[in-house]
């Protein structure tokens, strides 16, 4: 696996790519979660690439790469379709999303459908307009920092705290680590994820595998998979959070299926 920089118009777009073991000119792009990064997708994507290059970029705002002003799901796809055109993929992509990455691959697939083969989304947050406007605002407000260190318990909860006997430490500690350097920016994923109208997923036309594990997004990924008319859904109620840790063969195994 290699780190790179591309140039965008979103300014410069960190990327983890992992090149593919045969040469036959097949793509994955992942989308990854907030409040997270690419790094994310570093469990699955040992399985993924025999014959498949694996890219897992950063959204413009988290990560490794530039910083923009103002986030949005819109944004953050325009970006992902120039960081495939930057890294001069001229094939279609096979795109992957968890949680908040199936909004932005949802949107990817409308707005530049000739770079998308086929949507894989994972968990996928379908709500209503009524659910999004609540989480919207239960979820916008940037992190609030003391010089007293119990400020980031629920950042230490989430990422440490609720995780370790299911992950290894240094697994824990590396989502930590990109979730605090997201500082007081570490919201606008969520921000923008609640504000995005998650029933254009209505619109999308690509082959699409719906996953849906044990997880608080069960129930919206079965929605989701009746919104979209040429899609396939995987209900694996085995599989249980954190999904992309302790499961990470078991995921790879049913995208490779779908992709065989």
């Amino acid at each position: 696996m290699k780190k790179t920089y591309v140039e965008t118009g979103f300014g410069q777009i960190h990327c983890r790519i992992t090149a593919a073991e045969s040469n036959q000119n097949k793509t994955i792009l992942f989308l990854h979660p907030m409040p997270f990064s690419g790094l994310f997708y570093d469990t699955t994507t040992p399985y993924l690439n025999k014959n498949h290059t694996v890219i897992s970029p950063d959204y413009p705002g988290y990560g490794g790469s530039d910083r923009i002003a103002d986030i949005s799901i819109e944004k953050w796809a325009d970006c992902m379709a120039e960081t495939l055109e930057a890294l001069n993929i001229e094939h279609p992509a096979e795109i992957i999303g968890f949680h908040t990455g199936c909004l932005v691959g949802t949107e990817l697939s409308l707005r530049h459908p000739k770079l998308v083969n086929k949507l894989l989304l994972i968990d996928a947050p379908y709500f209503d307009a009524t659910d999004r406007a609540d989480m919207l605002k239960n979820n916008s407000a940037p992190p609030e920092f003391t010089k007293d260190v119990t400020s980031l318990a629920g950042i230490w909860k989430m990422n440490v705290g609720s995780k370790l006997g299911k992950v290894t430490v240094n697994r824990a500690m590396e989502n930590l680590a990109e979730h605090l350097r997201n500082g007081e920016n570490a919201n606008l994923g969520f921000a923008a994820a609640f504000r995005y109208d998650a029933d254009r997923m209505k619109k999308i036309t690509h082959p699409t595998l719906i996953i849906a594990s044990k997880s608080n997004m069960y129930e919206t990924s079965l929605a989701a998979a009746e919104l979209i008319s040429d899609s396939t859904l995987i209900e694996r109620k085995d599989i249980e959070p954190p999904v992309f840790e302790v499961y990470a063969q078991q995921i790879a195994d049913e995208i490779l299926q779908y992709l065989s």
